[in-house]
């Protein structure tokens, strides 16, 4: 598991400033930011053309095997194609699905229950496994669940690879929309899929885009476990050098709401009765369902160790993060309540929140933590 930050951006812009020749492997800005965790997304170079090769593993808990970026500007219109293929991905059905294409926003809202992101381009299968979808949702303000989602006509394995196009736009009314073009010209054919008259601009811009394999279901891992879902031609309309913006990753209007954790050993909580909402967390592909608990830790060496224990029906999970962070902020490590321990080795001293939350609908419980570090060297 993992979540760094791949600095060929700069080394590409030094080198140009610095009149330095100039050869990277793979070329892969502005997608500089890297979220594996019961899974892989892997850079490869084919044909002069970078290639994001990603797996998930069959883990019990939502996976994610993603790139993603934040955006410059987060209020500009967005424009995000690539070609994704998955040759020997086995037959899905309605419950085993996987998004592959996300807009998060930066600050959770306090005020909404919501936990769409601004866009989720999902793929997943009919009930009888034989055919596959492409959902596509938004954030909007005509539905009480802030949701807005259409779906695309069938189509089976023999149609990949699927060269797709999203457009998405912020604004008051009919100035906020999503378009989902597949296999088609946007510049000439109507969108595959549209959501128009989103009156999103409460989500104040898409901070973050994501790519690749996350928000898994179990299911999903289950029969995904070791196929390669491949994603090229990727394009965007945002500026292709590096940028990170390290003040929003801490703007996420998150508060803790929990007793901070200041020895070592078990400490006890419930997740149930917070008010606290975080929709999502670690870079946005990992969704959080209802209240979460969110414990303040500082840490004084590199290493850090934490195990949770729950006993209600469906596991927690938690995740280290910087202070502060919202849903479309970095994080350092995860883990899952009985039985997948959270662990970290090289972080700077600092201030950190330990997040617990149910990656599962209508969740909630109370649970044990173990922190068994921070360790100096």
């Amino acid at each position: 598991m993992d979540s760094r930050t791949l600095r060929n951006g700069v080394v590409l812009l030094a080198a140009c400033v610095l009149g330095m020749p100039v050869a990277l492997a793979c070329n892969r800005t502005p997608f500089s930011d890297t979220w594996n965790w019961g899974g892989s997304s892997i850079w490869e170079e084919s044909g002069g053309n970078c290639h994001l090769q990603t797996q998930v593993t069959a883990i019990d808990a939502p996976a994610a095997a993603s790139v993603s970026y934040l955006r410059r500007q987060p209020t500009a219109p967005l424009r995000l194609r690539f070609t994704v293929d998955a040759p020997d991905l086995p037959a899905l059905n309605a419950l085993q699905s996987v998004s592959m294409a996300r807009g998060v926003v930066r600050r959770a809202d306090a005020s909404s229950s919501s936990v769409t992101p601004a866009f989720d381009l999902i793929l997943l299968g009919n009930l009888s496994a034989s055919k596959y979808y492409l959902g596509l949702s938004g954030w909007c303000a005509s539905e009480a669940s802030n949701s807005c989602s259409a779906i695309t006509p069938a189509f089976t394995a023999a149609d990949f690879p699927l060269e797709i196009t999203l457009d998405a736009e912020v604004g008051a009314g009919a100035s906020g929309r999503l378009g989902l073009w597949m296999n088609s010209d946007p510049d000439m054919a109507a969108p595959t899929l549209q959501l128009a008259n989103l009156d999103n601009a409460a989500i104040g811009g898409i901070d973050r885009v994501l790519l690749g394999l996350f928000a898994t279901r179990p299911a999903f891992n289950q029969v995904a476990a070791g196929h390669t879902v491949s994603f090229r031609g990727i394009e965007t309309s945002d500026e292709q050098l590096f940028w990170s913006d390290f003040e929003s990753l801490l703007a996420g209007n998150v508060e803790a709401n929990r007793p901070p954790l200041t020895s070592l050993g078990v400490h006890s909580g419930t997740t149930c009765g917070s008010s606290a909402l975080l929709p999502q967390v670690a870079h946005g592909t990992t969704t959080l369902y209802g209240p979460v608990a969110i414990h303040p830790v500082s840490l004084s060496g590199p290493y850090a160790g934490f195990a949770l224990q729950n006993a209600g029906p469906s596991p927690l999970m938690m995740f280290l993060c910087p202070a502060g962070a919202g849903p479309s902020g970095a994080c350092f490590a995860a883990g899952r309540s009985n039985g997948i321990p959270l662990a970290v080795n090289a972080l700077p001293p600092g201030d950190y929140q330990l997040v617990v939350g149910a990656a599962q609908p209508d969740s909630c419980g109370d649970y044990l933590v173990s922190w068994n570090g921070p360790f100096d060297d």
